[in-house]
């Protein structure tokens, strides 16, 4: 007697698709092609999970492109979802073809600290905002951006109102160079950002710190083409190329937030009547370089609670 086709036929076993914690694990090899000294593969896997562990939504991404996202960790040296290192945020696209989520990752303005001074060829950085009642002198002297005087002193108790950012870097080869962006350009920034109305959006968790990072962001064109700034470089160009989307979408909140509704309230309302107000020149015809005590905090990162 013959068996029935129905039981001949056995149908192939079906196998649950590799959930995103296996994915990293099996890509381990992968990071180690990229790693530098600064952060182990073995490492970078470990905190990825406790990422995924504290961020469930990040499980929604594509695999792949959480996956790309830590690669870059390894090739900065920057741990994921870490202060002072690069994070992975999940967001929510609302789409015509329906919901979805996709990856944005924000570089941490400590990180880009870092990463320069790793690079062998600065002494030191700097970044800060600048508010109303600090005491604040800036100007760039005619024979080029490398005579640049810029003192800065934090006024004692209530600071004012954010009025702007600055970068400021000495390089080995005593070179000085400086970025400053007033409230009305660092707001421009942060309307190209993707996801920046989001009450979740680092913009509105931390103001400051985004603040700080466009300086830096703005200073890295003009620091050595070494290998650690390239790679930093072309990182944040594909960041900034992911920014540029338009589309409406939500963000999953990030671990901590460090502003209340009222401070939020109170940068958007001064960036709504931001008038640009470019550095004063005070009229200074030979300026000179900036000694060490003229910028508070000069040979370490500012320290801070957020993203950025």
């Amino acid at each position: 007697m013959s068996t029935p086709a129905a039981i001949q036929q056995q149908k192939a076993p079906t196998h649950a698709p590799a959930s995103l914690a296996e994915v990293i694990k099996a890509k381990q090899a992968s990071f180690a092609e990229v790693a530098t000294k600064y952060m182990t593969p073995e490492r970078l896997v470990k905190l990825a999970l406790v990422a995924i562990s504290k961020m469930p939504d990040l499980q929604k991404v594509q695999p792949l492109d959480v996956v790309s996202a830590l690669i870059d960790c390894s090739r900065l040296g920057l741990e994921p979802n870490v202060e002072g290192g690069r994070w992975l945020l999940p967001f929510k696209r609302n789409g015509d073809d329906g919901t979805r989520y996709e990856l944005v990752a924000v570089t941490d303005y400590r990180g880009l600290i870092d990463i320069a001074r790793r690079s062998g060829e600065v002494l030191s950085i700097h970044a800060d905002v600048r508010r109303e009642n600090d005491f604040w002198e800036y100007w760039v002297g005619s024979d080029g951006p490398t005579l640049v005087h810029l003192r800065h002193r934090r006024a004692e108790g209530e600071r004012g109102d954010l009025l702007g950012a600055y970068a400021i870097v000495r390089l080995k080869n005593g070179e000085v160079q400086a970025e400053y962006l007033t409230l009305q350009q660092i707001g421009a920034a942060r309307d190209r950002s993707r996801g920046a109305s989001s009450k979740f959006s680092p913009w509105n968790n931390d103001f400051d710190a985004m603040a700080k990072k466009t300086a830096i962001r703005r200073l890295y064109n003009l620091l050595p083409k070494t290998p650690e700034i390239q790679a930093a470089r072309e990182v944040l160009s594909s960041e900034d190329e992911s920014d540029r989307a338009d589309t409406a979408i939500d963000v999953t909140p990030p671990p901590s937030s460090s502003r209340t509704e009222s401070v939020k309230a109170k940068v958007a309302a001064r960036l709504a009547g931001a008038a640009g107000q470019e550095p004063p020149t005070n009229g200074a015809p030979e300026p000179v370089p900036p000694e060490d005590d003229d910028i508070p905090g000069w040979s370490k990162g500012e320290e801070g609670s957020s993203n950025g």
